[in-house]
């Protein structure tokens, strides 16, 4: 009997060893179940960050391209505005000699203008003492010719 009772207490202690077992062993199987399911969670949420991180690098590539297509742009119409303020400079320059020429030859017509001026009154003077003298001529021929006239007359 007490055989017995020691087989059935060994027993019970067996069985019990053997719920205890399968208590932890079903505990064990519910934290990997749960441990798989945040595991799959977790690589769901990093699958997920890896198509918005390529997104994103699309998206930073696409602005890369239009920011070099600008800066290239840029580039054209920083030369383009070098280019057209050289050219305006030298038609600046062009223009000053053109206003430095028209000067020089107004400053040349006004004093030729001047000179004209002077030889013109020069001329008229010597016009009007012509006039003068010849007057006077015509004066004293017609005297001797009334003189002349008159004594033949007598």
């Amino acid at each position: 009997m007490m055989a017995k009772i020691v087989a059935s207490s060994s027993d019970k202690e067996e069985s019990e060893k053997q719920k205890e077992e399968a208590q932890e062993a079903n505990h064990l199987r519910n934290q990997m179940s749960h441990l798989k399911m945040k595991l799959q969670e977790s690589l769901q949420k990093q699958v997920e960050l890896e198509k918005k991180f390529h997104q994103k690098q699309k998206g930073n590539d696409t602005l890369k391209k239009t920011l070099d297509a600008k800066m290239a742009s840029l580039s054209v119409l920083r030369s383009d505005m070098e280019r057209l303020t050289l050219g305006m400079e030298e038609e600046v320059q062009a223009g000053n000699m053109k206003v430095k020429k028209l000067t020089e030859t107004l400053r040349c017509r006004a004093e030729e203008s001047k000179e004209r001026d002077e030889l013109i009154k020069e001329l008229t003077d010597k016009l009007q003492e012509l006039k003068h003298s010849n007057s006077k001529d015509a004066n004293e021929r017609a005297e001797k010719l009334t003189s002349s006239y008159s004594s033949l007359e007598k």
